[in-house]
């Protein structure tokens, strides 16, 4: 699933057996985003709109932030990230990109998350493998979900 890693930003792929509207509804529409990332997540599919992402690390709640930056339905949409106690802010890209058409349509989730050359170093290595994880288990589940 980790397609590149470099010191500022990490790039994903998943296979998805949906072409890319079918993958986009399950993507992002709340019941579909609760199937694969949880209902603890909200997401708004509008520039300017908001993504929020409240979960439990230990005995901490963690609230994760952003703002939608670019929506292109069924295609790209790209949000800023942060969780409540960073100093900076991060961005994510998903860009979903068709591979075969019907009678077995496919697509492929790219993931990119970038800017962590931001974040203080002594934090920065844990934090980028921690999201590395994250997402690769996320893109798990959105692909178990689409592929039956």
């Amino acid at each position: 699933m980790l397609v590149s890693r470099e010191p500022d930003l990490f790039r994903l792929a998943v296979t998805l057996n949906a072409g890319a509207t079918d993958a986009w509804n399950v993507l992002t529409a709340p019941a579909g985003l609760a199937r694969w990332w949880g209902g603890h997540v909200t997401l708004d599919t509008f520039a300017g709109g908001h993504l929020r992402e409240q979960w439990m690390e230990g005995d901490r709640t963690v609230t994760t932030v952003g703002r939608i930056v670019v929506c292109e339905p069924p295609h790209v949409i790209a949000f800023t990230w942060a969780d409540d106690d960073w100093i900076a802010v991060t961005g994510v890209s998903w860009q979903l990109v068709n591979v075969a058409e019907a009678p077995s349509p496919r697509c492929e989730l790219h993931l990119e998350h970038r800017g962590w050359l931001a974040l203080p170093d002594d934090r920065r290595e844990s934090l980028m493998q921690a999201h590395i994880d994250g997402w690769s288990t996320h893109l798990s589940r959105l692909a178990a979900v689409l592929n039956g």
